[in-house]
């Protein structure tokens, strides 16, 4: 294992790094990623979602009200803290254990910046999708964003990213982008918890927003 991956193992082994799934940041977080998905494509309720890079489970209640939900994470630190710990396995993305397109929907939200072939990564979520991927990462126009990219060694490779890099990964995985935007103000482990109230009014699209958002379906995929 190479000094950078045992950095990042380090890193996430840290319990103060993430906050809970049942913070109010959190779920104002999740709630309005969700919100951009259920709006972007017909995904009916009760489909089959795979959260991958699941972490402690932040998207798992807000994505879990209308779908079934499991996730895999490498870290066993992260799945020891998750909100739901019997839907989920340790894995990688890069080698997910599933049979092609066992998923309605695959979601991956701020793992690829920490993932060195994200092009495989995003290759094996397309594999095991049979509708969309779902992806969720920081966008380097945001001024805050990226002093944070730059000022955090784990958190560089979030300086890659923006719309055009998502989509660039999306169409290289045989996928076409359905919806794409920048969006939100909600920094789900740094905002004040007093300041939930003012990012759920701000979660929506915005030329800065802290993150990327989009949504690749396959070429014959039937969602609009």
């Amino acid at each position: 294992m190479s000094a950078a991956d045992l950095y990042q193992r380090g890193w996430w082994a840290r319990e103060a790094r993430v906050r809970p799934a049942e913070h109010a940041v959190s779920r104002v977080y999740a709630e309005g990623k969700v919100e951009f998905l259920d709006r972007s494509i017909d995904l009916p309720a009760g489909s089959l979602v795979l959260d991958v890079g699941t972490g402690n489970g932040a998207m798992f209640p807000a994505l879990g009200r209308r779908h079934r939900v499991v996730g895999i994470d490498t870290s066993a630190e992260m799945l020891r803290r998750h909100v739901e710990p019997l839907r989920v396995g340790q894995a990688s993305v890069l080698d997910l254990p599933f049979r092609d397109r066992s998923f309605d929907l695959v979601v991956c939200s701020c793992l690829l910046h920490h993932v060195r072939d994200r092009i495989r990564a995003v290759s094996e979520m397309a594999r095991v999708s049979r509708g969309a991927v779902y992806l969720i990462e920081p966008n380097r126009w945001n001024p805050l964003q990226s002093l944070f990219s730059l000022l955090v060694p784990a958190e560089r490779g979030g300086l890659d990213f923006d719309q055009a890099y998502l989509r660039t990964l999306l169409e290289g995985a045989g996928m076409r982008v359905a919806a794409s935007a920048a969006w939100g103000m909600t920094f789900p482990n740094k905002l004040p918890s007093a300041l939930a109230a003012v990012a759920r009014l701000l979660e929506r699209p915005m030329p800065m927003g802290n993150v990327c958002l989009s949504i690749g379906v396959h070429l014959e995929g039937g969602f609009r």
